[in-house]
């Protein structure tokens, strides 16, 4: 696309960055100043029980806190555009063969547009260039918002609404990449994990856009 095209969509179509809501153009993902104040997540910790391994983009703090909760509104896919965009090159040579995400219950998706962690996991498929199957997990209406439990109950919590979906497929010999847009205790990546392996898969990756550092 030429640059006289771009200009008539920065002026038509105007998009914001996700973090601050500046004005941005179609050329950008995310502002300049959001893009240097973002804290990077490069430190080296064991994944989630059950998990293979895990990486993620961001600390969730600030602008990155900011840019997950306009993606979790519908308003902030370029977010989980440069996200993906910064994990993808982490998990080359992985071996990965699928992508799945933590599902939410359709209620919670109608009230917002969506899931945010499919939107994730589609992006990180264009990425790798590996199929997504988002319907293997489903997850109970269940009016108790993890993010709101103390640690010691969120594992028994996360066992408790999260099940294999109906007519899901076998997963044998599969190498699972599965996302999420936030780690805090592990205890939803883990739970998800125990049903993916239920269903054959070989192993299961966990990949989130942020890192909670303050449990």
């Amino acid at each position: 696309m030429n640059k006289l095209a771009n200009a008539v969509l920065d002026f038509f179509v105007p998009q914001s960055c996700p973090c601050c809501t500046r004005l941005i153009g179609t050329d950008r993902l995310i502002c300049e100043d959001c893009e240097k104040k973002l804290k990077l997540y490069d430190s080296i910790e064991a994944p989630p029980e059950l998990c293979s391994l895990f990486v993620s983009a961001f600390i969730y703090e600030d602008e990155a806190k900011n840019g997950v909760l306009a993606l979790k509104e519908g308003e902030g896919r370029n977010f989980a555009v440069y996200a993906a965009g910064l994990i993808a090159p982490k998990l080359e040579g992985c071996g990965a063969t699928l992508i799945t995400s933590v599902p939410m219950s359709l209620p919670k998706q109608l009230y917002r547009g969506g899931n945010q962690s499919d939107v994730f996991a589609k992006e990180l498929g264009k990425r790798l260039g590996l199929p997504c199957d988002l319907k293997l997990l489903r997850q109970r209406n269940d009016r108790d918002a993890q993010h709101d439990l103390p640690a010691a109950e969120r594992r028994e919590h996360a066992e408790n609404i999260y099940e294999v979906a109906q007519n899901a497929r076998s997963l044998k010999g599969e190498k699972i990449i599965l996302c999420d847009d936030i780690r805090t205790t592990g205890s939803t990546l883990t739970a998800c994990a125990s049903l993916l392996l239920s269903l054959g898969a070989e192993e299961v990756a966990a990949v989130t856009i942020c890192r909670a550092t303050k449990k």
